[in-house]
């Protein structure tokens, strides 16, 4: 009669195993260097500054590139990039080799690439810690 009463014991043990172990494994996913929703935030609100300080008019210009770099907070790394007519222009550091650990955003503007002569182009972020 005894190893019918230690089945369900046996079972809650074996139940609460599992759930330690899973709950193990997702404080070592938390803790990883991965963008958090926040970074993604972060990355939104990044482009948007970084939208700011590159358009004249309306119209973002490569020589203000470097003006961008100062759309992150403090704590964030930054890289933005311009591209249009099969050119780019670059400003900030260089990103981690491990996507998974950068958050980024985009938008389509349009950019001055010699005077008088505006192309659709591109405006990218971004940004880790």
């Amino acid at each position: 009669m005894s190893s019918s009463a230690e089945s369900p014991v046996v079972g809650l043990v074996a139940a609460a195993t599992v759930v330690a172990a899973v709950s193990g494994y997702a404080l070592v996913l938390a803790d990883a260097d991965t963008p958090t929703d926040r970074d993604e935030t972060v990355a939104t609100t990044t482009l948007s500054r970084a939208h700011t300080a590159v358009t004249s008019g309306g119209v973002a210009v490569p020589a203000r590139l470097a003006n961008a770099t100062s759309a992150v907070p403090p704590e964030y790394n930054l890289r933005v990039t311009l591209s249009a007519a099969g050119r780019s222009w670059r400003a900030g550091d260089q990103p981690p080799s491990d996507p998974a650990a950068v958050a980024a955003d985009d938008r389509r503007v349009g950019v001055a690439v010699a005077p008088g002569r505006i192309r659709p182009g591109r405006l990218r972020v971004e940004v880790w810690r």
